[in-house]
């Protein structure tokens, strides 16, 4: 058995040892069999090919033969009809060479042969060559959502492919995600790994897409803002001030109250209007909250005399 590309290709090898090593084998190109691609079928005989026949066929039946005779010419089917783009002799290599275009893409992988007839010998050598395929990828495991915190690591996910030829197998996510490997890692995770993931797997067959995978990235309250966007106020006894409209990013959501100067607390998010006094002077603190974190927003208030010297 040989080992080629990770996949193990069965080859036949007759070698004969005469003051040197010769060996004959069949070798096929490309390394697959698929519905309308063409397979170049190589029978090496190891001796001279002229007065020489190979049989090529498949595990389902005869391709045909070639004939090489003495007078340097290669005919097709041990007939008269020279060999064209079918099939070739390379005397100096002592190679005889059949093109073959399978029909439909094989249930199974397939086996093919060479029987040699010469002038003084006789052999057969066969190569084994697997079928084209792509199937859907799969992923382990097999969840399909992840709730992660902000700065910590995802635990690697695999795609695993089944496919031949190999495949390229790419990661495609939020972000323009550049993803390339078998494995999904996201490490130091921020809010713009947030999103939908998949592994997609290409071959000549074409692609195939994996389950989605949504990773939600939990964070504590971000970008506060107020609205109006005051930070310090300065206003007659008398007048308002209000309502505000404090906002933050968070995932969970966040919740909000107002703490006012006297400490008194208020759940919500909008600071209701308020008819200001001398009293009212100090901080009003909106509070954003979630299970990650808290922040706050302040604005500070003065109210000054409603009729001023």
């Amino acid at each position: 058995m040989i080992k080629m590309f990770g996949v193990l290709l069965s080859v036949v090898l007759v070698c004969i040892i005469t003051g040197h090593v010769s060996c004959r084998n069949l070798t096929a190109s490309p390394n697959y069999v698929h519905s309308g691609t063409q397979l170049t079928l190589t029978c090496d005989v190891g001796e001279s090919i002229v007065n020489g026949t190979a049989t090529f066929r498949s595990s389902s039946g005869s391709l045909g033969s070639i004939t090489y005779d003495d007078m340097n010419n290669c005919y097709v089917n041990s007939s008269s009809t020279p060999c064209s783009s079918t099939c070739s002799c390379e005397e100096n290599n002592n190679r005889m060479i059949w093109k073959y275009t399978q029909s439909s893409t094989p249930s199974s992988d397939q086996t093919f042969f060479c029987d040699f007839i010469g002038d003084s010998d006789l052999f057969t050598t066969s190569t084994t060559v697997k079928r084209a395929v792509l199937q859907l990828p799969t992923i382990s495991p097999s969840t399909s959502s992840y709730t992660v915190t902000i700065g910590r690591q995802l635990s690697p996910i695999q795609c695993t492919e089944t496919c031949w030829p190999s495949c390229n197998v790419q990661w495609i996510g939020p972000n323009i995600f550049p993803g390339h490997g078998d494995n999904l890692t996201l490490s130091n995770i921020q809010k713009i790994h947030s999103g939908q993931y998949r592994c997609r797997v290409t071959n000549l067959l074409g692609k195939q897409t994996s389950q989605i995978i949504t990773v939600t990235v939990q964070y504590g309250p971000d970008t506060m803002a107020l609205d109006p966007a005051y930070s310090v106020i300065e206003r007659r006894e008398g007048s308002s001030i209000g309502p505000i409209n404090c906002s933050a990013d968070c995932e969970p959501v966040c919740n909000f109250g107002w703490i006012y100067p006297d400490g008194q607390a208020e759940d919500g998010n909008v600071l209701p209007r308020h008819n200001l006094q001398k009293t009212n002077t100090g901080q009003y603190k909106c509070k954003a909250s979630n299970k990650i974190g808290t922040d706050q927003k302040i604005v500070t208030v003065t109210v000054t005399c409603k009729y001023s010297m």
